[in-house]
């Protein structure tokens, strides 16, 4: 189990933003590097007097402009607004210094899903399956909320243990934002190879449905080892344009495919429909063959090509 502390109030917490805050060396003892990302660097860290892990989100904010900071501010309030919810990475303090923000949360033990493929290969048709449900319904959840995530990959999709490669939280929250009737969003962020295509437009607006886009490109990657969509020799224009081309990703008629149910291929292609007024929402892929059916879904694992890092774009909203 992942040992989750309740701690400051998130009321107090922001409180504490204008006025004496809480210094983060004196309850934790910082550890190791995670992850080094576009938005911050990741540490294991240790509460103090006691055995508790915990994983820290170091920011540096000289190097962030007023908007940046406003963002993270965000970040952390939504965050905090889905504690609670399953398949969700917990926030336990959120600490403001002169140079940094720091973030503290739950300690993920089993790395994330995108190093689980690298090592191990493609999923199990059941296991992929398994993974899917319980993404979806906590994307029901955030979407009825009226929160997109905005950068659904499988590296932002964490392991809670070590040996339960569908034991998923959902993680990284710096994209995210609050959507709000009759207000598409209008910022061109995500990571290249799992961006949707609405966001690639000239000028994006769209919503929430650019979460089920992520969705479809993970299950594509837990089904086959290998992403819809690549990046080859930093051609960013052919990436865009093949993910703008409907069905644009690469064949699911290959060998790699072979084992894999026709409900599980059509699942999908209704995740990758271009147009988003095609695409399924949460609630209609719960409802789809592959995920309501009663069929044993069992295959063996195929080889996984899984590479590379995945860098971020950003532009102010």
């Amino acid at each position: 189990m992942i040992a989750v502390q309740k701690s400051t109030p998130f009321s107090r917490t922001r409180r504490s933003l204008f006025g004496k805050s809480p210094r983060f060396a004196d309850q934790y003892e910082l550890g190791d590097l995670i992850k080094q990302g576009g938005s911050g660097s990741v540490y294991r860290a240790i509460k103090k007097n006691s055995t508790e892990k915990y994983a820290v989100k170091v920011i540096d904010r000289t190097k962030l402009s007023k908007q940046a900071e406003k963002e993270i501010l965000r970040e952390v309030d939504i965050m905090r607004e889905l504690d609670g919810l399953e398949h969700t990475t917990k926030v336990v303090d959120f600490f403001v210094s002169r140079k940094h923000y720091r973030i503290v949360q739950q300690l993920a033990k089993g790395g994330d899903v995108q190093d689980w493929v690298i090592q191990n290969g493609a999923y199990q048709e059941n296991e992929a399956r398994v993974v899917a449900i319980k993404l979806l319904k906590t994307m029901q959840q955030y979407h009825d909320l009226g929160i997109a995530h905005r950068d659904i990959k499988l590296p932002n999709i964490l392991l809670e243990r070590a040996d339960d490669n569908a034991s998923v939280v959902i993680a990284d929250w710096g994209f995210a934002n609050r959507i709000r009737p009759g207000q598409p969003l209008t910022k061109a962020c995500g990571t290249p190879s799992t961006i949707a295509p609405e966001v690639l437009a000239d000028n994006p607006s769209y919503n929430q449905s650019v979460d089920l886009w992520g969705v479809g490109c993970i299950i594509y990657s837990l089904l086959s080892g290998h992403p819809p969509y690549k990046l080859r020799n930093g051609d960013y224009h052919a990436l865009f344009s093949q993910i703008q081309q409907q069905g644009g990703y690469k064949s699911m008629e290959c060998k790699r495919w072979a084992n894999v149910s026709l409900e599980a291929k059509d699942f999908v292609r209704g995740l990758l429909q271009v147009d988003p007024e095609q695409r399924w929402t949460a609630g209609e892929a719960l409802q789809t063959a592959w995920i309501a059916g009663q069929k044993d879904w069992r295959r063996q694992n195929t080889s996984s090509s899984l590479r590379g890092n995945q860098p971020q774009t950003a532009a102010a909203e």
